[in-house]
């Protein structure tokens, strides 16, 4: 499988009133739609596909301080629903419009955005610029409500699977958004995956989706079911957004059931497999409850957020070394954030790319090369200029002319070329340098 690229910035940020002023470099946004989903989970945006392209954007948004004014919703996610905990829980992201911004950033006025940052539960909601990701042209609120949080989660807990040599795995409240994400991802990547529900109708659901492994904790066969799908999975590890009661450790049982029929004769340890179980929510707010003679020695119970997560495993793009602009520069990049870097260094950064880049929504997409370079059209393009101390209305003293006039020539241009950093001036742009010297 190919590493997927997807980025991610910390949630920062502070609720305010609708009439609180922004500060320069900030935007306010009023959201006409949250977290909502249709029945697949997905919104609008069809097919994980689309997630994690959008996702891939989110680490190269530069800015300052963004408000957002973020409208109240009821929280469309089933796993919050199917338990009914008596703490409701806040979401961390949804989607809105921007109606007020710093002057850095008023180009974003009126532009549907998804944000994140929590205390989502308000009218109104200000956050920076990093935490808000613009949508595409066409895209509804209601779609990038579920754009963030859920779909990096998702493919995170792909990748814990992966890191830790697991090949299936057991995830609670399955029938939320979040829960059908995953379920496509594991259908698609191939993945086993037990999808623990606790209403019939939510079974159903499911199955209507591809679910090949679904059983219902409020069923009495919950047990049997449970451990005949994690027997014929095979899976060791789980992440449960449940929390409280005995789910984790019926889960824990079923996987030692399932490893000591592989035992070559009695172990009073029980099986070596390691089974691991992720609590990564609390929809049930009462006490977990483990039994911890039942899944041998080789378990493990603890915390997982994607936050931390996200963090781990980054690697050294491009190594400490002088450079020409710097005495010394190097790259490092989250496992799952994108490196860049500018064109001389390229060849010293693995897994490189070109990107085409349009300089507004609905301009031009240009590709990297040297003629669009030398021509400008590149969005990214740097230029290095020479600086005079000219005074107003007289001329450019003699020397000072002389030499630059000797960079705008022909051979001037050359030498830059062979130097190897910098390309030569198009001859529009020579002739009107040479007019500014007159």
């Amino acid at each position: 499988m190919p590493e997927r690229a997807w980025g991610f910035k910390s949630p920062l940020g502070h609720r305010v009133s609708a009439g609180e002023g922004v500060a320069r470099g900030g935007i306010d946004v009023r959201a006409i739609g949250a977290f909502g989903v249709d029945g697949d989970g997905m919104g609008d945006l069809a097919g994980h596909e689309l997630h994690r392209a959008n996702l891939a954007s989110v680490q190269t948004r530069i800015g300052s301080v963004a408000a957002i004014a973020v409208s109240t919703a009821a929280v469309d996610d089933a796993g919050v629903a199917e338990h009914g905990e008596s703490a409701a829980r806040v979401p961390a992201n949804r989607a809105g419009v921007v109606v007020e911004a710093g002057e850095t950033l008023l180009h974003l006025v009126g532009k549907n955005v998804a944000v994140m940052g929590g205390g989502m539960v308000t009218r109104y909601r200000k956050v920076p610029i990093s935490d808000a990701l613009p949508l595409p042209h066409g895209v509804p609120v209601e779609a990038g409500a579920a754009v963030l949080i859920n779909p990096l989660t998702a493919l995170a807990m792909l990748e814990t699977l992966r890191k830790e040599g697991h090949t299936a795995l057991v995830h609670t409240a399955a029938a939320s958004s979040l829960g059908q994400m995953l379920n496509r991802i594991c259908l698609e990547d191939g993945v086993g995956l037990v999808n623990v529900v606790r209403r019939s109708e939510h079974v159903e659901l499911l199955r209507r989706q591809g679910a090949r492994y679904v059983c219902d904790s409020s069923s009495p066969d919950f047990v049997a079911e449970l451990n005949a799908q994690v027997a014929e999975t095979g899976a060791t590890l789980a992440f449960d957004a449940v929390g409280g009661g005995r789910l984790a450790s019926q889960i824990l049982s079923a996987m030692e059931r399932h490893a000591q029929t592989r035992l070559q004769g009695y172990n009073r340890y029980g099986a070596k497999t390691r089974k691991q179980v992720y609590v990564y929510g609390g929809l049930d707010a009462r006490p977990s409850e483990l039994d911890l003679r039942a899944y041998g020695m080789s378990w493990s119970v603890g915390g997982w957020l994607i936050f931390d997560e996200l963090a781990q495993n980054g690697r050294i793009a491009m190594p400490l070394q002088e450079t020409v602009w710097a005495s010394r520069y190097g790259a490092l990049v989250d496992k799952f954030g994108i490196a860049w870097t500018v064109v001389p260094q390229a060849s010293k950064v693995s897994g490189i790319k070109p990107i085409a880049l349009a300089s507004a929504d609905g301009g031009r997409y240009v590709m990297p090369s040297r003629e669009s370079f030398q021509k400008r059209d590149y969005p990214l393009v740097r230029s290095i200029y020479i600086y005079l101390n000219r005074v107003p209305g007289q001329p450019v003293e003699p020397r000072f002319k002389e030499f630059l006039r000797y960079i705008l020539s022909r051979q001037g241009q050359q030498r830059l070329a062979e130097n190897g950093n910098y390309l030569p001036l198009t001859a529009s742009v020579v002739r009107e340098q040479l007019r500014a010297l007159d």
